[in-house]
């Protein structure tokens, strides 16, 4: 995963748990675990657009969280991440060779509206595991290069969200930004559930609502 994705997606999951401010561009840095540099090239598009603001005496503060998980859902690639596509029936023992794993797109996004599904068929799956681990793919039987609900797509897991997804799921950003990227209606049902669930408020009537 690049830099810029996750910076941004560092940034956006931070604001939808209510957590808006970072004192220095160096505190985002090291929560990102990217360079300086890489971080303020990846907040300048988002400065540009009023997503996030630079502090009076520095620091910064995000404004706008949707147009931060919608700049991150506009970068991603799910295929430069891909480590293969295997059957579902694979799974099972991928998940024994592994030291640690992730579910995401539909499943992720089930978990984060409630753990109920009643949104549509998950369509095609998406586990995430450390890059470490990648071989304990290549050894899984049938793997593929064929999208499809049949299979499943195994992902690499960058360092920062290998330390942060302790719950077993992709973030809320994450899974946005996933099933935008996956093709097919199911998807994109899953996708309009979490935009509903965090952003069919606007963002400036729930700040006056705290304040009222």
């Amino acid at each position: 995963m690049k830099a810029t994705e996750i910076v941004h997606r560092t940034l956006a999951d931070a604001a939808l748990n209510g957590e808006r401010r970072w004192p220095s561009l160096a505190d985002l840095a090291h929560a990102s675990r990217c360079s300086i540099g890489n971080t303020f090239k990846a907040t300048r598009h988002l400065v540009d657009i009023g997503a996030i603001t630079v502090l009076p005496r520095g620091g910064l503060s995000v404004l706008d969280p949707e147009r931060v998980v919608a700049a991150l859902a506009a970068e991603r690639r799910l295929s430069g991440d891909t480590l293969a596509l295997i059957p579902t029936t694979s799974v099972p023992s991928l998940l024994q060779r592994v030291s640690h794993y992730a579910l995401g797109g539909a499943d992720a996004a089930i978990h984060h509206l409630g753990g109920r599904n009643t949104v549509a068929d998950r369509g095609e799956r998406i586990i995430y595991i450390p890059e470490t681990d990648s071989e304990a793919v290549r050894s899984s039987e049938g793997a593929s290069g064929v999208a499809g609900p049949e299979n499943v797509r195994v992902v690499v897991m960058d360092q920062v969200a290998e330390r942060a997804w302790v719950s077993g799921y992709s973030s809320f950003a994450q899974t946005y930004a996933d099933l935008f990227a996956q093709p097919g209606w199911q998807a994109a049902e899953f996708r309009r559930a979490l935009w509903r669930r965090a952003f069919e408020v606007d963002d400036w009537a729930q700040s006056e609502a705290a304040r009222a």
